[in-house]
């Protein structure tokens, strides 16, 4: 009798620890991070073959003030502008490869929706030597196009519900709108020549042509505004696959950046029209 009731107590002891231990796993696997991590990739599609920053990782300490923005969590990171004092944190220009060269051929001008009557490319349009408008070295704003410029989607997204998410979203709003609710935000950024149709935005719909605006100032990005009084051109869009882990997995590898695996990455990630499947396989990789 006295053996079973000591067997009895060893095994309470034992499920009495195992049940202790449990919790102290738990406990370990629910530890809040004391960081926020935001991964950033900016892609300047057409203009070159890589990317005008490649994915990588920014840390940011939990004490950072709720009112910091994304503009300035980026911003120390890579080489930007923006020329609009109005809007401190819309980003006009970044500095990317390829676009002193670059110029689109007469078959990506048609692809674009770029042609046409009444849309006939160039319009009014800065060109990589024109350094009022746009730094040496820097894509930006109606560069090649009229209708060009850069976009951006945080986890994929361009809106949470109302609201939409920019460069001057602060971590205060990006909580709240429960971005942060994994500690992370993947940010990705595509330079568009026809308004985000290329870019898999949605379809969109080009006005009739961009004139001077001679209410604002030359450093001011709204130089120049749209002329909509005519007939907008209806440009179609596609449906781009969500690219937000492969993104993640190039920031994070410790494999070799000129590796085999990387580089296949990289050219999964440049293809807009990767699917789903491919956009995996190339993460999983890494």
């Amino acid at each position: 009798m006295l053996k079973k009731r000591l067997v009895s107590m060893g095994l309470v002891a034992t499920m009495v620890m195992s049940m202790g231990l449990t919790a102290m796993a738990s406990g370990t696997e629910k530890a809040e991070s004391s960081d926020y991590t935001f991964y950033f990739v900016a892609d300047p599609t057409l203009v070159d073959d890589g990317f005008a920053y490649a994915p990588m990782k920014i840390t940011v300490p939990k004490t950072t003030a709720d009112s910091t923005t994304l503009f300035d969590i980026v911003k120390p990171h890579i080489v930007c502008a923006e020329k609009d004092p109005g809007s401190p944190t819309y980003i006009t220009e970044i500095k990317s490869p390829g676009v002193e060269s670059f110029s689109l051929t007469a078959t990506q001008v048609n692809s674009l929706g770029l042609n046409g009557s009444g849309y006939n490319n160039p319009q009014i349009v800065i060109t990589p030597e024109d350094t009022q408008y746009t730094e040496p070295g820097n894509l930006g704003e109606r560069e090649f196009s009229g209708y060009s410029g850069w976009m951006m989607t945080v986890d994929n997204l361009t809106q949470v519900g109302s609201y939409y998410l920019s460069m001057g979203s602060t971590i205060a709003e990006m909580k709240e709108n429960k971005i942060l609710d994994d500690d992370e935000a993947i940010v990705q950024m595509f330079y568009s020549f026809n308004m985000g149709a290329d870019i898999g935005m949605g379809t969109q719909y080009l006005p009739t042509a961009v004139m001077a605006n001679a209410s604002y100032p030359t450093w001011s990005r709204w130089e120049y505004t749209y002329n909509w009084s005519g007939p907008a051109k209806a440009v179609t869009s596609f449906d781009r696959a969500d690219s937000t882990a492969l993104v993640k997995a190039m920031a994070d590898t410790s494999k070799s950046k000129t590796g085999e695996e990387y580089m296949h990455a990289v050219e999964v990630l440049k293809d807009l029209r990767s699917s789903s499947e491919d956009i995996a396989e190339a993460a999983a990789a890494l």
